[in-house]
């Protein structure tokens, strides 16, 4: 078992000032010692906003211009290459469960991930899973990297279900405030994210084409 100081949960953020502090409230609430690094985008113009709304204890990275969710993950993971688990958190979600990322991080395979409702997926979908180090130390990333943001979840867990497996926390629960339930507007965000959809099609066929059978080898050669 993980013990929650032995990773980190990865919070890209961009805009929804209103949601950085509402999920900043949900994790004193829920897991305070849970270690988070945020990562601002230095053109957000809801910077300064953002920034006062996150929690004075998270690690804080300033990214530069033009990086999509995959690379900013990625670069976060490369600042903090020795963790056991690497959890990914949004401004869209808020924590509904005490002990969620407590939870998470314990049940977590080492070559797997761990993952719990949104609220709207059930078990259907890990869509902010909790994923284990040395799965992401043996492929070298997080999001596979000729992705900018949709479907970044999916590759991982076509990994975890070939090696250690998708562990399905009870316990734990996310309220995921996405638009196409209603739960919030849609906004700048969402569009960037559908602005990325070409170049996260064209990603999705590299990945069968060949990123998955590298990552494949990749864990095997790790597992030995």
């Amino acid at each position: 078992m993980k013990a929650l100081n032995e990773g980190i949960w990865i919070l890209p953020i961009r805009e929804r000032a209103a949601g950085v502090e509402t999920l900043n409230e949900s994790i004193k609430w829920a897991d305070p010692l849970a270690r988070v690094v945020a990562i601002f985008d230095d053109d957000d113009p809801e910077l300064e906003q953002c920034r006062a709304a996150a929690d004075p204890r998270w690690l804080r990275i300033v990214m530069p211009e033009g990086h999509s969710t995959a690379a900013k993950i990625n670069y976060a993971v490369s600042l903090y290459p020795n963790e056991k688990f690497y959890g990914l958190l949004a401004n869209d979600i808020e924590v509904r469960a005490p002990g969620t990322l407590s939870l998470l991080a314990a049940a977590c395979p080492d070559y797997g991930l761990s993952y719990c409702s949104d609220s709207i997926h059930d078990k259907a979908l890990a869509t902010h899973p909790c994923v284990g180090g040395a799965l992401v130390k043996a492929i070298g990333y997080w999001a596979y990297p000729k992705a900018k943001h949709t479907g970044i979840d999916v590759y991982l867990t076509n990994l975890a279900y070939e090696f250690d497996g998708c562990v399905y926390v009870n316990g734990g629960k996310f309220w995921h405030k996405h638009y196409t339930h209603e739960r919030a507007p849609f906004d700048a965000v969402y569009q960037r994210a559908k602005d990325y959809a070409a170049a996260d099609r064209a990603a999705s066929e590299s990945w069968l084409r060949e990123g998955q059978s590298a990552a494949q080898r990749a864990i095997r050669k790790a597992r030995g």
